[in-house]
């Protein structure tokens, strides 16, 4: 055992010396060779296996059971040397491992696609919204819905979870319901583009193999008496006993988690301002609750200890005060994990304070290193892939900064009540009681407060940006919101058990206080305040790396040096100029949004699509995708009025102020404002953007008032020439339209890169078209897996006989060109979907 500990203190010594890291030094040495050294193995073990785990959800391809069985082999020859580190590592590979090959079993085949399936399961994570439900469904059996009996597949029989929505106005399944329902579905995917929320990646997270929708729904069993069927009653009593109340959606939204009676301009304040994140259970939620409880009952058993104590002076508690606040507190952390369903980052928040106070009721004197290796450890064995999902980061980052802002305020705290407060008269001790519960208050709020402060570099690490409004919003509404409406809209819950009055007086006072609160979040959103701190956009390892010399320099070396540094992270916010022409076709679904970017302006072809639940393509992908390169926008053209096309002008033209407008029909979305321009297209037309020459050569404007011409063949089909490159972008034109302009234009087809008309349906790119334009690139924008079958077997094949690369954002995700001084010979093309490092997810989708 000494000499256990002199290695180690050794180890440290060389740190000191080679690092010079003193702070290392100092702090471990006192931690380490004071404490047990079989807690500190245990800590290196449970390292290990977290880490080796994190690193297995990342992993670059596809691994099979052969590699496990490599593993473990490793792992038992690493046990019989007692290299225990070792083969901590190789079991957190091979558990991971494993749940890739379980996960990927489930994964669905191109002919599943085709087929409807009768699925049987449980129904969990209800959302309902205004015209339809969505919720996960755990499948227990899978049968066919054809008239013919069709094989059941390995991979179909292993599907585990799967999301439905369904549409439908009347909500007549609950969470807990066991249901049979005929279904389509889809494999587990998402868009791919440079910014934007990766949904394939949550897909995953989730353990969800495959999405689709309902056709027809029969209930089985309800669980009248289960807990989910418990809650989703009182859910249902509690929305009405808010119904009357103006902000009914924040309220329930606060203490249950019910997000469905948000309405959209809800939802766009709290985005704009940054505080969605207070709007969903979380390890906020789940903290404030385990605080809030342990203060009461801790007032309540000192309270009571003091009543007993002046009839009973012997009296003493058999256990600490702080101990039974501490188990009840958690009790009820889990009680209300439960009520709101539980979901991840409940479960996670709980998982960790569980952990933590068991150590603390057990009086075991433990690291908080070792604590949070072994709650990392226990979360990853509950949800392996926890590691894809960002608010799993966020919650050990928030756990973190919550330590280190508690010794801080602990240190103050015990500065102070050593003070000597004169206890002369009861005046002066009046004074230091509510002095120090004064103090006790304000270190609450200081310690949100520099939660917040210190959260804002991970947020803007892993999230790409930081607003300086949400900065102040947050600054503002997080201290308010937890000392007056979420305690009060979640401490109404229990009372209505007990009385209806009294918890609809204290949903009253939430209500009044929340509606101070929009009105700040209204004033902020409506101020000049907004500005971007936007990453960079290089590789996401070189801002890590960036960001751990600046931490080093901050740790090891003189002031002068921390100047230095601080600079140097300073330097990670400067823009960088966007020089060159880069033609992007971002990776929207089953539509189209091309951005062409040259010297940090752009003009946007197409906006992609919107949909019913409020969703749209501009606000989700392309706003994104324009901030994190900083490019200004120009001009939006939009091809022709369907919803894949246009659905994203409403957005763009409420966001984006001044800019040109090209259209062959106005879309009904469009409102011009300020200096805003709208231009019908028609053929003949010529503008100058970006430095680049554009012309328009269809339509004629005698087909815009022709009936029989349908929307697609009046497509804006436009031609984008530089000195030495050509970009063709046809809309949805159909083999009518493709006719008139080889009969008018043929000699102006000619071009470098191409947009293949109408996704490449059947009904386009006849084979005359093709071969006027003679493309070396051919762009394909559609969706994965869509029920039209874009692009047709026949157009691929008339492409390939043309020549040229075919760049498909089903398989490519978003596709970037890059252009050398606008020479053609030196185009370089990235796609996303393909970018290195790839994830083994990625790999299996590709290879469908």
């Amino acid at each position: 055992m000494e000499k256990r500990t002199k290695n180690f203190q050794r180890f440290l010594l060389f740190n000191r010396i080679v690092i010079g890291n003193k702070f290392f030094y100092r702090f471990f040495r006192h931690k380490y060779t004071q404490a047990p050294v079989r807690q500190f193995k245990a800590t290196t073990y449970f390292s290990c296996f977290v880490f080796s785990a994190i690193a297995g959800c990342f992993w670059p391809w596809r691994v099979s059971f052969y590699e496990i069985s490599i593993l473990l082999m490793i792992t038992a020859l690493s046990v019989l040397i007692k290299r225990f580190s070792l083969s901590f590592c190789c079991i957190g590979f091979s558990f991971i491992f494993f749940c890739q090959i379980n996960y990927l079993s489930g994964q669905l085949l191109p002919s599943d696609i085709k087929n409807d399936w009768w699925v049987t399961g449980k129904v969990a994570a209800l959302e309902r919204k205004q015209h339809k439900v969505k919720f996960n469904l755990h499948v227990t059996s899978v049968s066919s819905a054809q008239t013919s009996d069709i094989k059941i597949n390995s991979n179909l029989a292993a599907i585990k979870k799967v999301r439905l929505t369904w549409h439908q106005t009347e909500h007549l399944v609950n969470e807990g319901d066991v249901i049979r329902a005929k279904v389509k579905l889809k494999p587990a995917f998402g868009t791919y583009n440079q910014a934007g929320f990766n949904y394939h990646q949550w897909l995953v997270s989730q353990y969800i193999q495959a999405t689709g929708y309902v056709k027809t729904l029969d209930v089985l069993t309800r669980y009248e008496n289960s807990l989910a069927n418990w809650r989703a009653q009182h859910h249902l009593f509690v929305t009405e006993l808010t119904s009357k109340l103006e902000q009914q959606g924040y309220l329930l939204a606060l203490n249950s988690g019910q997000r469905d009676k948000l309405s959209s301009t809800d939802w766009s304040l709290l985005q704009q301002t940054g505080t969605a994140h207070l709007m969903a259970v979380s390890g906020f939620h789940v903290g404030l609750v385990y605080l809030w409880a342990y203060l009461i009952v801790l007032t309540i058993i000192k309270v009571k200890r003091a009543v007993q104590y002046q009839f009973q002076p012997t009296f003493h508690f058999a256990c600490k005060p702080q101990k039974i606040a501490a188990f009840t507190g958690l009790s009820i952390a889990w009680l209300f994990g439960f009520y709101t369903g539980l979901a991840l980052p409940a479960l996670r928040a709980c998982v960790m304070l569980s952990v933590f106070i068991s150590f603390y009721l057990s009086a075991r004197h433990t690291s908080v290193c070792y604590r949070l290796v072994l709650s990392a450890s226990i979360i990853l064995l509950i949800d392996p892939f926890a590691p894809l999902s960002i608010s799993f980061w966020l919650s050990f980052i928030a756990v973190g900064i919550l330590i280190i802002s508690y010794r801080i305020f602990t240190s103050h705290l015990a500065q102070t009540q050593s003070q000597d407060f004169s206890k002369s008269s009861s005046t002066d001790w009046f004074r230091s009681v509510f002095h120090r519960l004064g103090i006790k208050i304000m270190g609450l709020v200081a310690i949100q407060v520099l939660l917040f402060l210190l959260f804002i570099p991970a947020h803007w690490l892993l999230l790409g940006q930081v607003q300086t409004i949400s900065i102040v919003a947050n600054l503002l509404s997080l201290p308010y919101l937890s000392l007056t409406v979420i305690p009060l809209s979640i401490l109404a819950v229990p009372l209505s058990i007990v009385s209806q009055a009294l918890s609809f007086d204290l949903l009253v006072l939430a209500n009044a206080l929340m509606e101070l609160n929009i009105k700040l979040l209204s004033r902020l959103q409506a101020s000049d305040l907004n500005v971007q701190l936007i990453l960079n956009p290089f590789d996401f390892v070189s801002s890590v790396v960036a960001m751990l010399l600046v931490l080093i320099c901050l740790l090891v070396f003189t002031s002068r040096f921390k100047l230095i540094a601080l600079c140097l992270l300073g330097l990670l916010f400067i823009p960088h100029s966007q020089q060159g022409l880069k033609i992007h076709m971002l990776d929207v679904g089953q539509g189209t949004a091309i951005v062409i970017e040259n010297n940090a302006e752009a003009v946007l072809y197409d906006t992609g699509a919107s949909f019913q639940s409020g969703f749209n393509f501009a606000q989700s992908t392309i706003a994104p995708f324009l901030k994190q390169r900083r490019l200004s926008l120009k001009a939006v053209i939009v091809s022709h009025t369907d919803n894949d096309h246009s659905g994203g002008v409403a957005y763009l033209n409420k966001h984006f102020a001044d800019i040109d407008w090209l259209y062959s029909k106005a879309p009904k979305q469009l409102s011009l404002t300020g200096q805003s321009q709208g231009h019908i297209c028609t053929e003949g037309q010529r503008f100058n953007w970006l430095n680049l020459n554009w012309q328009i050569i269809a339509p004629k404007s005698s087909w815009l008032n022709d009936n029989k011409i349908n929307d697609n063949n009046l497509s804006c089909v436009v031609k984008v020439t530089d000195d030495t490159l050509t970009l063709l972008l046809t809309g949805d034109i159909e083999s009518w339209a493709e006719k008139q302009l080889i009969k008018h234009h043929q000699s102006k087809l000619n071009a470098d890169i191409a947009l293949v008309p109408h996704h490449g349906s059947k009904t386009s790119s006849s084979s005359v078209f093709v071969q006027s334009i003679q493309a070396q690139h051919w762009l394909v924008s559609r969706g994965r897996f869509n029920r039209f079958g874009h692009p047709a077997d026949d157009v691929v094949q008339r492409l390939q006989q043309v020549g040229g690369h075919i760049w498909d954002t089903g398989h490519s995700g978003q596709v970037t060109f890059n252009f050398s001084n606008g020479q053609p010979t030196k185009i370089s093309v990235q796609s996303y979907l393909e970018k290195w490092p790839t994830k083994w997810w990625q790999n299996s989708l590709t290879s469908n």
